[in-house]
């Protein structure tokens, strides 16, 4: 390392990135990426932004270069209908097709659900379960993004292709928010995947995909209180191991 370098002050940028400004565009881009639940409806995303993003995250890695990940993008019309549809099903209890978290992870998303529900959040009273449920409801509504991907992979490949499909995700997400775009994964919409399946009109040749997740793409709201979390993350070296 070079020597002219403070070592207190690399340590520090290295343990707490957030903390230290960066010229490093992919860092900054990094740290500023979070999710949205508040999306600008006023403001139209150009097509031609997303056309440009797809072109580049085209090129994510890809184990035996095969591609897996496959995108179904709506908007308007479509996805109001889609989004009509989740609403209802999950407003009338059908059960979400969603694995159980594992009890060693439930803590993650109790911490989650304090910071959404509480003051750094909504700020929702303990115990209004309206208040909750109109925010649960959110999910199936994307949160009023206006463009939505259902992120797909053909069920004949393995778990190690779903990293592909990961690998591809972050690049895409990466590169939408370098160009300002907000964006916001959710997994509760997948519940329903024989609604999203239908309404989206999926070909009865592409009847063989697992919907793993959608991802909703905009501007952000920025007048939105809700806009301004971002999730506190474990220290990395709770997840690395070195070996040698």
């Amino acid at each position: 390392m070079d020597q002219s370098h403070n070592s207190e002050d690399f340590v520090c940028h290295i343990t707490h990135p957030e903390k230290n400004p960066t010229s490093n565009i992919v860092a900054k881009t990094v740290l500023a990426r979070h999710s949205t639940r508040a999306f600008c409806i006023e403001r139209e995303v150009p097509l031609s932004i997303l056309e440009e993003c797809l072109s580049l995250a085209q090129y994510a890695p890809s184990s035996t270069n095969i591609q897996p990940w496959r995108l179904t993008i709506t908007s308007g019309q479509t996805l109001k209908r889609l989004s009509e549809k989740l609403v209802q099903a999950f407003k009338d209890g059908e059960p979400l097709q969603i694995a159980d978290l594992p009890e060693s992870f439930h803590k993650y998303r109790t911490e989650l659900g304090k910071h959404v529900y509480g003051p750094d959040g909504y700020n929702i009273p303990r115990g209004d379960k309206d208040a909750q449920m109109a925010v649960n409801l959110q999910n199936f509504r994307f949160y009023n993004a206006p463009f939505v991907a259902v992120v797909c992979i053909p069920k004949a490949l393995s778990h190690a292709d779903v990293l592909s499909v990961g690998m591809y995700l972050q690049t895409l997400i990466l590169l939408l928010t370098e160009r300002g775009l907000g964006t916001q994964v959710s997994v509760a919409p997948t519940g329903y995947p024989d609604i999203i399946k239908r309404e989206l009109d999926i070909k009865e040749e592409d009847a063989k995909l697992e919907v793993l997740c959608t991802l909703g793409i905009g501007w952000e709201n920025e007048s939105e209180h809700i806009n301004k979390l971002k999730m506190p993350r474990d220290e990395w070296r709770r997840n690395v191991i070195f070996k040698t």
